[in-house]
């Protein structure tokens, strides 16, 4: 994920830390949408329940 988004492999630390880690993961999933040219708000969306199990869908099967 880190590969795709252009993000640091240190990112991934962020991901140990209890809360911090929520918003790490909505960073890169942020930048997962940037690099295929969404908005980086779908990195935000991936925090809410329900909608969370449709972005990457989303992100992987629209134009």
């Amino acid at each position: 994920m880190c590969r795709i988004g252009k993000t640091s492999i240190l990112v991934l630390l962020g991901l140990l830390i209890p809360l911090v880690n929520l918003f790490v993961f909505a960073y890169i999933w942020g930048e997962i949408a940037f690099a295929i040219n969404r908005s980086r708000w779908y990195g935000i969306l991936i925090l809410v329940p329900g909608i969370n199990l449709i972005i990457p869908g989303y992100l992987a099967f629209t134009n």
